[in-house]
């Protein structure tokens, strides 16, 4: 089946920009290829440096790092495909597939985004638990089992996230965003090497250090999640940060204080990042 994925006229395909009719996304998306979700704001790659970066960390981690284009030819294909489109907001994927049989593949294109409403921020979003773990959760590789089981379990209950639990009972991360708990005066974020280090959840950490707030890097039980903590958040691209109002029957306080002092935080950061990238 012809699948195309792009709501644009182009998409970078290879080594060069064709019409979107043209490109079968199937072909690009494969399990096992790389791939990075970037946030477009006002015509800006939002944080592109720390995406790029993961980007190469994951090829790393999967030994394939000496195949990837460098970084000024990815950003070029990036701010291309924004110029090419004349779309200044949305979500680009970029995949690259090092082990292609015809070289390294390049598939850059916009994607469906799905932005919570002012609501949802307000409010708060509804979440439940996805027993399942990420293999090799530090690098940003394809899984599609896992995420057709997300999405399934998201569709099936009306949620906004799945929290993922891993064999130890411990909760990971989001099957599309990482996660944080506060109890008390205190915040808890599972450690790197348990999740895949989303670019959101590390600013949202270089918040909470610069506003003097502890944190700490440790998962907690699914249990102790329902019974003891006050509030969570998750953080994503497209959420960026955003409470949860209820997780499996329990709920939490989405007008915490902390939670909100991140999320203010986090779109200064926002503002005071596209004004130098314009």
């Amino acid at each position: 089946m012809h699948v195309i994925m792009s709501e644009t006229d182009f998409v970078y395909c290879k080594d060069r920009y064709i019409n979107t009719h043209s490109c079968n996304f199937n072909n690009h998306n494969r399990t096992g290829v790389l791939y990075e979700v970037i946030r477009i704001l006002d015509g800006v790659p939002l944080f592109l440096e720390d995406h790029l970066e993961r980007m190469f960390k994951s090829a790393e981690i999967a030994g394939t790092k000496e195949k990837l284009p460098d970084y000024e030819t990815l950003e070029t294909i990036i701010r291309g495909l924004i110029s090419q489109n004349n779309k200044n907001t949305g979500n680009i994927q970029l995949n690259i597939d090092p082990l292609s049989e015809d070289g390294t593949d390049i598939f850059c294109g916009f994607i469906p985004h799905h932005y919570p409403t002012e609501e949802d921020y307000r409010n708060g979003i509804l979440t439940d638990f996805l027993f399942a773990e990420r293999k090799n959760p530090e690098a940003k590789i394809i899984q599609k089992s896992l995420r057709m089981r997300a999405n399934e379990v998201i569709k099936e209950k009306e949620l906004f996230e799945v929290l993922l639990v891993d064999r130890h009972h411990l909760v990971t991360e989001g099957s599309r965003s990482n996660v944080f708990i506060i109890s008390g005066d205190t915040i808890f974020t599972a450690p790197l090497n348990m999740v895949l280090g989303g670019v959101t959840r590390r600013k949202a950490i270089d918040i909470i250090n610069g506003s003097g707030l502890k944190l700490i890097e440790k998962a907690w039980k699914y249990t102790e999640l329902l019974e003891k903590a006050d509030a969570l958040f998750l953080t994503g691209t497209s959420p960026k940060i955003i409470p949860v109002a209820k997780c499996d029957g329990a709920r939490y306080d989405v007008e915490n204080s902390v939670v909100r002092e991140i999320m203010i935080g986090y779109d200064k950061m926002i503002r005071k990042y596209t004004d130098a990238h314009r």
